[in-house]
């Protein structure tokens, strides 16, 4: 059985302010529903569909700038 699709992808960012503005200002995504995790975090919806959930990561926090400005890491996705 082959691959059908991709549900979401995970992203870890420390730096959640620009990453969100990055991915609803200008690629247009909405900021949307999210349970109520106790971490902070966004769901990201395109055509209604979750598809991108961007997660604060403390670890990148602790980066030293400016490399920490543009930390973010893609290790988590969700295959159909």
């Amino acid at each position: 059985m082959g691959i059908k699709g991709l549900d979401h992808v995970n992203i870890s960012t420390s730096n959640m302010n620009d990453t969100l503005s990055f991915y609803v200002d200008l690629l247009n995504f909405t900021d949307g529903y999210r349970p109520p995790f106790d971490f902070p975090g966004a769901w990201l919806y395109a055509g209604g569909n979750e598809v991108i959930h961007v997660v604060l990561s403390l670890s990148l926090i602790h980066i030293s700038e400016p490399t920490r400005r543009y930390a973010i890491s893609y290790a988590v996705f969700c295959l159909k």
